[in-house]
């Protein structure tokens, strides 16, 4: 009977030495993002600074070795909408099997981004066709980073430069008086490419093909047609531009002095039209706007 007794007391100790509050936590935090970044190119794709409902960026989450071990998330798709509070808010749309998001714990993980999202696209390796009009961006891999400092920034940077082409007709007394409707423009030039590939991790661009391109005008006339957008990739190396435009019935053609594209700027041409002859300006060279910092923020979570 004694020893029944003794049983009896000391279950209670055991219970509380089994008890969850005991136990060590392990803390985890959810990825969330805050985004402010251009969407789509427009006429001056430069000046938009913030996405649409709609927009999808592309994340990859490995370990902060490197490997993937303890995260891999190869490409989760986040799309940005509105809330109640007209504020805007990012919903990952893919590996949400938890219904929460991407969960970090006490095991380091770093992070990059790339925009616009694709389905079947491998981060390292994106295929850039200029053609498109898409503003290819990417973040590389930010610090190293865990559940007790969850919140990630990405500063998204453009992937492309673009060559704008302003026209203007020379002043007296060699102003252009032929036919003012524009033709034909083509560009070329051994520093840019119209097609490659993108590291977005890294930056880097490789594999740059198509070295020159044409724009066919319609309607557009000299005096009222003020500028051309194109986007183009720097192939890393040095040389001129050769422009060649065809108005009306004539056809001129200028080259630029050799230069090296730079990611993230826009190299602005000013084309003179007189009667006999095309003159190019020296290029101005502008920073395309820095975009806001994307941010994934964490919220802890109890375990």
């Amino acid at each position: 009977m004694n020893r029944l007794k003794t049983i009896l007391l000391a279950m209670p100790f055991l219970l509380v030495a089994c008890s969850d509050s005991d136990e060590p936590s392990t803390g985890k935090s959810i990825m969330k993002i805050t985004a402010g970044i251009n969407t789509t190119r427009n006429v001056t794709p430069y000046t938009a600074t913030t996405f649409g409902s709609g927009a999808q960026l592309g994340v990859r989450v490995i370990d902060g070795a490197g490997t993937t071990t303890n995260y891999n998330f190869q490409n989760a798709l986040y799309t940005s909408g509105v809330n109640e509070e007209n504020e805007q808010v990012w919903t990952l749309g893919t590996f949400n099997a938890d219904g929460d998001g991407i969960i970090i714990t006490e095991n380091y993980a770093k992070a990059m981004a790339y925009y616009p999202y694709g389905a079947t696209i491998d981060a390292a390796a994106i295929p850039i066709d200029c053609s498109t009009e898409t503003d290819w961006m990417y973040c590389t891999w930010r610090p190293q980073f865990n559940y007790t400092t969850p919140t990630v920034s990405f500063a998204m940077q453009h992937a492309q430069s673009i060559i704008k082409v302003v026209f203007q007709n020379a002043p007296s007394p060699d102003t252009y008086t032929g036919d003012l409707t524009l033709k034909k423009l083509t560009v070329e030039g051994s520093c840019l490419a119209r097609a490659g590939t993108l590291n977005a991790t890294t930056g880097a661009l490789s594999s740059q093909t198509s070295n020159s391109y044409v724009i066919n005008y319609t309607t557009e006339q000299l005096g009222t047609f003020a500028a051309q957008h194109d986007y183009v990739l720097t192939t890393g190396t040095s040389g001129a531009i050769t422009f060649t435009l065809e108005i009306g019935t004539s056809k001129y053609s200028a080259t630029t002095a050799a230069l090296t594209l730079q990611q993230g700027y826009i190299y602005q041409y000013v084309l003179t039209i007189s009667d006999t002859k095309l003159i190019i300006d020296p290029v101005t060279i502008i920073p395309w706007v820095n975009v806001e910092p994307i941010t994934i923020e964490g919220e802890e979570q109890e375990s």
